[in-house]
């Protein structure tokens, strides 16, 4: 999930930090808190019949399990955003699917 030589990944990085900000609240914050990342369960189409408030608790807790913080930090945010992006979004490409997810996120914190 992170940029290669390619714009369009700058770009979904790029988008993908924003929310991760939004979420922790201030620009520079370096991990965020289970009950910050539930926050993106408000946001209407980010939850369906199989994805609910709860749900994120657990990817939260699943996520920050395989890192070694004890908190969610960028790069375990890309990965839990991966995860709920392959549940909300049926496509068969991750990447549009992850593109997708990130543009109703920004189109409602913007």
């Amino acid at each position: 999930m992170l940029p290669s030589e390619d714009y369009e990944q700058y770009y979904i990085y790029s988008q993908a930090e924003t929310i991760f900000q939004y979420l922790a609240g201030s620009k520079g914050s370096d991990a965020i808190s289970s009950s910050q990342f539930q926050r993106l369960s408000k946001v209407p189409g980010l939850t369906n019949s199989g994805l609910l408030k709860a749900h994120y608790d657990i990817i939260y807790k699943n996520i920050v399990r395989k890192s070694e913080n004890s908190q969610m930090d960028l790069n375990s945010f890309f990965d839990a955003l991966e995860e709920l992006a392959q549940r909300l979004i049926r496509s068969k490409d991750p990447y549009e699917n992850i593109s997708e997810l990130l543009n109703i996120v920004i189109e409602h914190i913007t």
